[in-house]
């Protein structure tokens, strides 16, 4: 399961200070969870989302199609195995409209590539 972004000052850090990257249709901004445990009892994940989605991209319909669908792949990425899940923290997610045009698996490949810069870009700013 994964939760929505609330607060003004989260999604301030994620347009401010979030890493960036880009993958196909997808741009994606993450910030890490400084106090982020995972709680074998509770079902709440540490995994927080939001989308800017504009009303160039298209009607209400289109919005919200493409919400669903990167919603539920993201979803699958993070209830899949522990060693190819996303890092816990903050997302937003900007897709352009070829979103509505791709199929599951392009979509969750997607997102893995987006995934897989964000582990490549922590480690190389760690050192």
């Amino acid at each position: 399961m994964i939760d929505s972004v609330t607060r003004r000052a989260e999604f301030d850090a994620l347009r401010s200070r979030g890493q960036r990257v880009r993958s196909g249709a997808l741009r994606m901004s993450y910030v890490s969870s400084p106090g982020a445990k995972v709680d074998a009892s509770s079902v709440r994940s540490n995994h927080r989302v939001a989308f800017a989605i504009s009303r160039k991209f298209g009607n209400a319909v289109e919005r919200n199609r493409a919400k669903r669908r990167l919603k539920a792949a993201f979803a699958g990425l993070v209830a899949g195995k522990a060693d190819s899940q996303p890092p816990t923290g903050l997302y937003l997610l900007i897709p352009s409209r070829r979103v509505l045009t791709l199929s599951n698996h392009d979509l969750i490949e997607t997102l893995r590539r987006c995934f897989a810069q964000l582990g490549s870009t922590e480690q190389t700013t760690s050192r």
